[in-house]
């Protein structure tokens, strides 16, 4: 993937990513250059991310999964799903409901998006 993002093939990262396990910065990277062509694999990206993020079970990964979680729903808002972003949240609080500080986080994603 490392190879297909510097020649700036994003068909063919797109295609490595989905062959198997991907370093989660070169997914990220990939989803950034993806923003203004492809969106919604943008948001795909993002959202496959954020667990492996979440799992490393620090503030420090909190924070850069939430930094993730706001950009998705930023793009899900000008995609007009932001009823789809409130099912997302809700989704990752029971998948992470024992991490209080993350769900603390998300909490404030959440009031945000309400706004």
């Amino acid at each position: 993937m490392e190879i297909a993002l510097w020649e700036q093939d994003l068909d063919a990262a797109w295609s490595v990513a989905h062959e198997g396990i991907c370093d989660r910065s070169l997914l990220v990277t990939l989803a950034g250059k993806l923003e203004s062509v492809r969106p919604s694999d943008e948001v795909g990206l993002y959202r496959r991310v954020v667990p492996l993020i979440v799992e490393q079970t620090n503030n420090s990964a909190y924070d850069e999964a939430i930094k993730l979680i706001r950009k998705v729903g930023g793009l899900m808002k000008a995609q007009k799903q932001l009823s789809q972003f409130g099912d997302y949240l809700a989704e990752l609080r029971v998948q992470f409901k024992p991490k209080r500080n993350f769900i603390k986080l998300l909490d404030g994603v959440a009031r945000s998006a309400a706004e």
